[in-house]
């Protein structure tokens, strides 16, 4: 089962715990900044990522990253490296 989700960032965001995704469930986040640039991004603890530490999203204005995803436990999303900057 795969996903697709946009976030449109017009202010800093956190992403919570999610309640609906299904073990196995894979999928990107596609996140795109305002015209203004700049926000960013907390995670839930439920979040894992590579290496342990959270991706830092590009911050330019309208710019666009890519993140990956799979939901291997109820609590446990593991993200892949965040592809940065698309053009």
């Amino acid at each position: 089962q795969e996903s697709y989700h946009l976030i449109n960032l017009n202010a800093n965001i956190t992403l919570g715990q999610p309640v609906t995704g299904q073990i196995g469930q894979t999928g990107f986040i596609v996140f795109k900044q305002d015209a203004t640039g700049s926000r960013t991004l907390t995670l839930n603890a439920a979040f894992k990522n590579p290496g342990g530490t959270a991706p830092t999203l590009t911050t330019t204005a309208n710019g666009i990253d890519v993140i990956g995803y799979v939901i291997s436990a109820p609590n446990e999303i593991l993200l892949s490296t965040a592809q940065l900057a698309f053009a």
